[in-house]
């Protein structure tokens, strides 16, 4: 039988503190959590008073507007499909804008740049918003700090052509050439 790392078990103790309290708070219950007898097995069950969307006022638009269908025409699709036929448009424009190479270096250095930002945000939010019990330990807060600096190192090198900016060869110098007359 394995045991239960000593983090997951910090976890479900707060779980366990912090489920009750809310619960029955927000239901207004005596009791929210049920023993199941099954190792590391939470359930909270709600048998209180629930939510009532016929209290919220009519100035609300909130919960009451999307189950009425009244924020989304009672269906989303329409944003995922003007989203996906916008996309598209714009990837057949792209591609009369410039050579194919210039588009796929473009998405990959964009996909880096969102990875070093991501990493750094992902690190804060660790290290700023979360309680100290369920903060990362620091070998992974290195590991997020090296993927920052990975990925910029790379950026870097695309948009100032190398270690010392090249006008010649970086991206961010040749904007006007990359979207100039080519010929495919």
């Amino acid at each position: 039988m394995s045991t239960v790392p000593p983090r997951t078990v910090r976890v479900e103790i707060l779980a366990r503190q912090d489920c009750p309290n809310r619960g029955i708070a927000i239901s207004l219950v005596e009791r929210v959590v049920e023993e199941t007898g099954v190792p590391v097995r939470i359930e909270v069950v709600d048998r209180g008073i629930g939510f009532d969307p016929a209290k919220i006022p009519e100035d609300r638009f909130g919960v009451r507007g999307w189950h009425s269908g009244e924020g989304s025409r009672g269906d989303v699709r329409w944003l995922y499909y003007s989203l996906l036929a916008f996309i598209v448009v714009w990837g057949v424009v792209a591609l009369r804008l410039t050579q194919p190479i210039i588009l796929l270096q473009l998405g990959a250095n964009v996909a880096g740049l969102v990875l070093t930002i991501a990493a750094l945000h992902i690190l804060y939010v660790n290290t700023r918003l979360l309680p100290r019990e369920l903060r990362p330990p620091l070998w992974r807060r290195l590991a997020l700090v090296a993927l920052a600096l990975f990925y910029g190192f790379f950026v870097y090198l695309w948009l100032f052509g190398g270690l010392v900016p090249n006008p010649e060869r970086g991206f961010l110098f040749n904007i006007p050439k990359y979207l100039g007359p080519h010929n495919p």
